[in-house]
């Protein structure tokens, strides 16, 4: 695995801190800890396949749903990075 080079200088994680290892986890059929590491990685894999499928198939239909793809995983990846800063932020004060 890539080592987070954002985590190593701030201490905090990065708004892709567990990707990898949730796409791993998909990939061995580890489907709740894939979401429990990263939610938003089953929503960038569909959105990746749909945009290299549109280079080929120019759809109207498709442009669509690789927007709405793109605006879910970007509301995915907001909202569980700041649930993760304040449970990280809260965990640092608590202690």
């Amino acid at each position: 695995m890539l080592p987070c080079f954002f985590k190593h200088i701030t201490g905090l994680d990065c708004p892709g801190c567990g990707f990898q290892r949730s796409v791993m986890a998909l990939f061995r059929g580890d489907y709740v800890i894939s979401l429990q590491l990263y939610p938003a990685a089953v929503l960038i894999l569909i959105l990746s396949l749909v945009s290299a499928f549109e280079i080929f198939y120019p759809v109207k239909e498709l442009q669509m749903l690789r927007k709405v793809l793109l605006y879910a995983s970007a509301g995915v990846i907001i909202l569980s990075y700041t649930i993760k800063l304040i449970d990280q932020t809260s965990s640092l004060t608590a202690a």
